[in-house]
């Protein structure tokens, strides 16, 4: 039967790094590669090198550093094969191919390693730090490693989340761990409750929300992430943190149970960042939308959603006419503006009606034309 490896265990077991370095080793070889080098790594030295790295696991004082020290490795390893693949192709597509390339897979100050090198220096500060606490006080400071087993453990049992309570459940109980999605934050509006103000445009590669057009397609690429996964109502929105699920419409599924699931929190390379103010202000993400881009989209209250009960309507009154101005006109000329400056009628002056004109109307408060127009006379 052969052994089946979850794939979060390939990297952090040293078996399988030696078993897979020396057959990449023999391709390398075969190939016009160093089978020894003093200016960087073969495969054979770099897995010699990343299981000692491994190995100092064992000397963490707790499981979860442990777990910390383990996934770090990990990275790098993965950065590492990146880079000798980047490197090897270079390499294949050379017009000197043909001939042998006496030469190492990877430097030995490759940056991939940086930070385990880092980690390294700290570990091994830290024991000297505690080596002299340990003289200056006369007795032990350590607890001892949190490994008491010369194997280290699978990455995949350290990351698994707590197993479920043995024993027969009750029917509440399995419809709470299956169907009952993480509570939103309090004072938050209720899950999927606003999405009617998003909608997805130019076959779903752009996103239509808080007034402005974002452009997924760019906005992916630059985070380096698929354009399809992330939940982008739920990220781009631009209301408070608290009301985040109400813009998911997938609230309570999978990916989407709560504000830490995978749609909703984006698992970002080294070096990348997601901030919405940065998107905001890049013109090659997003814009303010067109009055036509909007269209079709609900209102930001909550009232004002589909379905949502609205308040009994009282009929209004009817409009009653404004205050009558009083003219001062002196012929029979017609009165513009309603101000009664030349006042239509006989005699010294009129009594004119007025109402209210919004298309007059204006955000200027200094205007000196009042926002009214008179009437047409019967």
């Amino acid at each position: 039967m052969p052994v089946v490896h979850d794939p979060a265990d390939y990297f952090c077991q040293p078996t399988l790094i030696t078993k897979l370095c020396e057959f990449l080793h023999i391709l390398a070889c075969a190939s016009g590669l160093a089978a020894t080098s003093s200016g960087g790594y073969t495969f054979v030295t770099l897995g010699e090198w990343y299981n000692s790295h491994l190995e100092r696991a064992h000397r963490c004082p707790d499981i979860s550093a442990v777990r910390v020290w383990l996934e770090r490795s990990v990275r790098g390893f993965k950065s590492a094969l990146l880079a000798i693949k980047m490197r090897l192709r270079a390499i294949l597509y050379s017009p000197a191919f043909e001939r042998t390339f006496d030469t190492f897979v990877l430097s030995f100050d490759a940056e991939c390693f940086s930070e385990l090198r880092s980690a390294e220096v700290i570990q091994e500060n830290l024991a000297d730090r505690l080596a002299e606490l340990e003289q200056y006080h006369g007795g032990s400071t350590s607890s001892g490693p949190a490994l008491q087993s010369m194997t280290l453990p699978l990455l995949s049992a350290l990351v698994k989340a707590p197993g479920k309570p043995k024993g027969p459940m009750t029917k509440r109980q399995k419809l709470g761990e299956t169907t009952t999605p993480a509570t939103p934050s309090a004072g938050g509006l209720p899950p999927g409750s606003m999405v009617g103000t998003a909608k997805f445009i130019n076959n779903g590669k752009w996103l239509v929300t808080s007034g402005r057009v974002w452009y997924l397609d760019a906005i992916a690429e630059h985070l380096g992430v698929t354009l399809k996964g992330p939940c982008w109502p739920f990220l781009l929105s631009g209301c408070t943190d608290a009301n985040r699920p109400s813009r998911c419409p997938s609230w309570g599924q999978t990916y989407h149970e709560s504000a830490t699931s995978a749609a909703h929190s984006l698992r970002l390379k080294p070096g990348k960042s997601f901030s919405l103010k940065e998107l905001m202000n890049g013109a090659q993400f997003s814009r303010f939308a067109t009055p036509q881009e909007k269209a079709g989209l609900s209102s930001n209250r909550l009232d004002e959603q589909p379905g949502q009960s609205q308040p009994s309507q009282q009929p209004s009154p009817p409009s009653q006419p404004a205050n009558p101005a009083r003219g001062r006109g002196r012929g029979r000329g017609r009165g513009r503006d309603g101000r009664g400056e030349r006042g239509r009628g006989r005699g010294r002056g009129g009594w004119g009606t007025v109402t209210f004109d919004p298309e007059l109307a204006t955000d200027d408060d200094d205007d000196e034309k009042p926002h009214f127009r008179e009437p047409p006379v019967a």
